[in-house]
């Protein structure tokens, strides 16, 4: 199975896919310089995936979580 490209610069996010998906989905991280953009959650996230994939072709995903 190919990699599947996981769009953050934050190391720790990375750690915790690691050991949230094991060995069932091989991750390699990428960071990007995606701008930090204002709106809501939603807005937010969708901007970010968007971006990420003008740029990365294949698969990848983007994680955004919020602490309430």
């Amino acid at each position: 199975m190919k990699p599947c490209m996981f769009v953050t610069g934050n190391p720790n996010k990375v750690i915790e896919v690691n050991a949230i998906l094991g060995e069932a989905v091989p991750v390699q991280s990428l960071a990007l310089d995606i701008p930090e953009i204002q709106g809501t959650l939603e807005e937010i996230a969708t901007e970010k995936c968007r971006r990420a994939a003008e740029i990365v072709r294949g698969h990848w995903f983007t994680l955004e979580v919020t602490l309430d």
